[in-house]
């Protein structure tokens, strides 16, 4: 029974591990549309007030 536990402890992690990676590719992608729209929206902002 002990090896069987060990099993699913180790799936378990490998779950987690694989959830974690996600969530963070996920949060990257977020943190980088954000910071896409902020620097398109001071360009846009510059573009305005200097002509």
């Amino acid at each position: 029974m002990s090896s069987s536990q060990h099993f699913l402890d180790t799936v378990t992690d490998e779950v987690t591990q694989t959830y974690r990676t996600i969530a963070v590719i996920l949060a990257l992608i977020v943190i980088m549309g954000l910071g896409y729209g902020l620097v398109d929206t001071a360009i846009k902002a510059a573009a305005l007030f200097t002509e």
